[in-house]
């Protein structure tokens, strides 16, 4: 492992300077700077991992960690609900942030962050947070399922999303529906692959042909005017679609607003169904058919997990899975 001898010496700089680095007690030139954290880099010095290997005390925060593309709805209240309630109960503290793409942190980053340990949110494949994570020894835990590469050795809080996938597949097409369109999660996330795996084996068990072109995936910082022309261009499909499966109520909240300039009802010629609802859109008329992934269970658990893990308490690792349930409403009908 690189000590801080290394650094200083392939930076060409004292110790106290590469310990000036990452602690910022004193302030250090952007050209010195620079040069120090790429050593860092280089020889794969963690200082938080060296400083945790002393046994200096932990500070009782936990983190959450973010895509920055990642907009705050309803789900992740409900999520970052459940971590603060764990967190009050073990008395520890919550910090949020965000990693921008692609989704690596630098090591000053990682020394100077606080926490005791991370739940990292919206795991992709490969996902550079987890690998960062891994090599410093930090405690983690996933919501979502981890990188295949990892899952052996990641604790993680899931739903089954391949199982739900199937299940709003299956009861789409028991109302007569096989040009069902899927506007799935981004395509490197895991929970996408989880989901697209379900959408196929729904098709596959009834021996209906899997509409390959209607199978489309939105893309880190798609917004709502990309869903919508996604949604247009759907609906003016041949052979028409007549059900639409939506990654949140925020896309199928553009459905809506597609097939009302189309002049397409919901439900009598489209139906939509949305994977995460978000309070923000209880205005939908008719009422969203949603998939209730119970994210305040999976905020806590996960957040047990994970101060367990970094109170040396949760050795095993752990695969917890959270249930989720169908919310039929309004918005899906017998196709006509």
């Amino acid at each position: 492992m690189a000590t801080i001898t290394d650094v200083a010496l392939k930076a060409g700089v004292s110790k106290s300077t590469v310990s000036n680095v990452f602690s910022k007690k004193r302030p250090i030139g952007q050209a010195v700077t620079r040069r120090v954290l790429e050593a860092a880099k280089e020889l794969g010095y963690h200082p938080t991992y060296w400083a945790r290997q002393q046994g200096l005390p932990k500070n009782r925060i936990i983190g959450l960690l973010l895509q920055n593309t990642s907009v705050f709805t309803s789900f992740h209240f409900s999520l970052m609900k459940g971590i603060v309630q764990a967190c009050r109960e073990y008395g520890y503290r919550l910090l949020v942030n965000t990693v921008p793409p692609p989704w690596t942190v630098e090591p000053d980053y990682v020394a100077g962050s606080p926490v005791d340990g991370e739940i990292v949110l919206d795991p992709t494949e490969p996902d550079g947070r987890i690998e960062e994570r891994i090599k410093q020894g930090m405690p983690m835990v996933v919501i979502g399922r981890p990188p295949y590469a990892y899952a052996p050795h990641l604790s993680s809080v899931d739903n089954d999303n391949t199982g739900a996938a199937q299940q709003v597949t299956d009861y789409l097409l028991e109302l007569g529906h096989t040009q069902i369109a899927f506007i799935n999660a981004p395509r490197e996330t895991t929970v996408s692959q989880a989901r697209e795996a379900g959408y196929r084996a729904a098709f596959n068990a009834r021996r209906v042909p899997v509409p390959e072109q209607l199978l489309h995936y939105r893309t880190q910082g798609m917004e709502g005017g990309d869903v919508h022309e996604l949604a247009l261009q759907l609906l003016r499909r041949k052979p028409q679609v007549t059900a639409i499966m939506a990654d949140s109520s925020q896309e199928a909240a553009e459905i809506y607003r597609a097939a009302a300039e189309e002049g397409i009802g919901i439900p009598a010629r489209l139906s939509v169904f949305a994977f995460m609802n978000s309070s923000e859109q209880t205005d939908l008329r008719p009422g969203l058919s949603s998939v209730n992934l119970n994210a305040e269970d999976l905020g806590f658990e996960a957040a047990k997990l994970l101060i367990e893990r970094c109170e040396g308490r949760g050795a095993q690792i752990k695969q917890v899975a959270i249930g989720t349930t169908l919310d039929i409403k309004g918005s899906c009908a017998a196709k006509i």
